[in-house]
């Protein structure tokens, strides 16, 4: 019954942590929840910060919808990549006219010439279908070549959710993307600081052309059509100080599409809307939608710098040889533009790090990119950095022991063998440590409550192998006190055992044998004084002898 009791208050105890530790789970998450996706009227939305990639806020990403216009991000990038502004084009009759009738255009004719940066003023502002057509022609030769190179970027990019099929975006069924992949497209659109100056210009003055005079062209203006960009015609109900460029589409299949740049307190991020509502009056659209997902970006997270001198996480990185990496004349250190991005209030020490090095890079005069680090915060990619080796820094303001491993290390980088053992080696123990500390400081909850399941299964076997040892202890002391008796001892203990069987079978049939019996009293006293003596002297001679013992 004890040990019923015992294992059921084990069990208790068990399913108890159990409880604790799913609630602990479940209150893990310190990731801060963003707007209710229901109350946005748009079909997908997100949130990427630009220099990590940090995805802060999601609706529905990796669904595919058609893009519209923001397909002209990537026509933009790749004519950028491929070409210089200062490139003449010439207007063909299929690319003046080779559009929808009633779609934007800059209503250019055949034989008028343009540069190309005023066609990307006229893609990214005005969305002049037919400048995508003369851009495409003039990089690659023609409008398939320049689809199949778009789509060639998209896989470099590791996208796949997007296929292009021409560079407007104007409906074709197979011409389609997510948010994700559109977010990952703006974010490497915006690493080209020409497309940065384009997509947030306000209004742009075009020139005359051989064909038409300034005035001619638009009047002579061309305005983002951006309305949270600041000078948009009249209209400033969403306007943000905070937007810094983005692209607008719309078709009547794709609905509205909205890609958005913004800045605030040093973070820079792009928001994505696909299929949102059209703009009706006193109705959500893709505008209000894209102010609540920047508001909450804004408000709930914080970037910070990793490679700086107060950067807590480069010093945790590199923390065997304080003087070998933090030195000036240190080979190694991480790439200057990296960054964390984290929930406001949540230190940087809380970004847990990850070392992958790359085995095959062959080590070369100058720096040399030979890893990464990986930072993760609540199991989400928070930020990465390269680790970089300058084969031209010199570790001569090391001790002579730190040298001499300093120096082993670098001639086995030198001859191209593995690279990976001089962060190994110097800062692998420590940061090892720091790492299992790290992890045990996060999670003090649940180490405690591996300590209770712990102690409760100690508890369980100690209880069992102390019931155990005094059953095993109660047999052996048995059978040493029936040894060590004397063998009349033995003999009579044995009689007695018998003679105790025959009577507890006597008293069974006692009815039987009073109906029988027909001893005289005599004879009967004479039994019993028998039976006692010898009961007497059988009781005495076991006793003497286990008492000997």
């Amino acid at each position: 019954m004890k040990k019923k009791r015992f294992i059921a208050a084990v069990m208790a105890g068990i399913l108890m942590v159990g409880s604790i530790c799913s609630q602990t789970a479940q209150a893990a998450s310190k990731w801060p929840k963003g707007p209710d996706k229901k109350s946005l009227s748009c079909a997908s939305a997100i949130v990427m910060e630009l220099s990590t990639g940090t995805v802060l806020y999601s609706k529905n990403v990796h669904q595919k919808h058609y893009p519209a216009s923001i397909t002209k991000i990537m026509t933009s990038l790749l004519t950028l990549e491929n070409s210089s502004p200062s490139d003449v084009v010439t207007f063909t009759e299929a690319e003046a006219h080779g559009i929808e009738t009633g779609s934007s255009s800059m209503y250019c004719v055949p034989g008028e010439k343009f540069t190309i940066e005023q066609v990307l003023y006229g893609i990214m502002l005005q969305s002049a279908n037919e400048m995508c057509l003369v851009a495409a022609d003039h990089v690659a030769g023609s409008v398939s070549a320049f689809v199949d190179m778009m789509n060639e970027r998209v896989a470099q990019l590791g996208l796949k959710d997007t296929h292009f099929m021409n560079p407007n975006g104007l409906h074709n069924d197979d011409h389609y993307t997510s948010a994700y992949d559109m977010a990952c497209i703006a974010r490497e659109a915006w690493k080209n600081p020409s497309f940065q100056k384009i997509c947030g210009t306000r209004t742009y003055q075009v020139k005359s052309t051989n064909k038409r005079k300034a005035s001619e062209i638009l009047g002579g203006q061309l305005l983002n059509h951006h309305q949270m960009i600041n000078g948009y015609e009249t209209s400033s109900r969403y306007e943000k100080d905070y937007v810094i460029g983005g692209k607008t589409g719309y078709t009547s299949m794709a609905h509205s599409t909205l890609v958005t740049f913004a800045e605030k307190d040093g973070m820079q991020v792009v928001s994505v809307i696909m299929k949102g509502n059209s703009p009706k009056q006193g109705e959500p659209n893709e505008y209000t939608d894209t102010t609540r997902i920047l508001d909450f970006a804004f408000e709930k997270f914080s970037k910070h710098e990793v490679n700086g001198e107060n950067s807590d996480v480069n010093e945790n990185l590199f923390n065997t040889f304080d003087s070998y990496f933090n030195a000036e004349q240190s080979p190694l250190r991480l790439s200057a533009e990296s960054a964390v991005v984290l929930p406001k209030g949540v230190g940087i020490k809380k970004a847990k790090q990850q070392i992958k090095y790359d085995d095959s890079v062959k080590i070369r005069e100058g720096e040399n990119v030979i890893g990464t680090v990986k930072y993760t915060y609540d199991g989400r990619m928070v930020g990465s950095t390269d680790i970089i080796y300058d084969s031209s820094k010199s570790a001569s303001h090391l001790d002579e022991a730190s040298r001499q491993i300093v120096d082993s290390e670098i001639k086995q980088i030198k001859t191209n063998k593995k690279h990976a053992v001089i962060l190994t080696k110097l800062s692998g123990i420590k940061y090892s440590f720091y790492n299992m500390v790290s992890f045990f400081k996060d999670r003090v909850i649940l180490v405690i409550v591996a300590g209770l399941i712990l102690l409760l299964i100690v508890l369980l076997v100690v209880n069992y192998r102390m019931n155990s040892r005094r059953k095993r202890r109660s047999r052996i002391r048995t059978r040493r006190s029936y040894g060590a008796m004397s063998l009349n001892s033995r003999k009579s203990f044995s009689a007695s055992k018998r003679k105790g069987r025959r009577r507890r079978g006597a008293d069974f049939t006692s009815s039987r044998r009073t109906s029988r019996s027909s001893m005289s009293d005599s004879g009967s006293s004479l039994s019993t004084r028998k039976m006692k003596k010898n009961r007497k002297k059988t009781k005495e001679s076991f006793g003497k002898s286990f008492y000997d013992f």
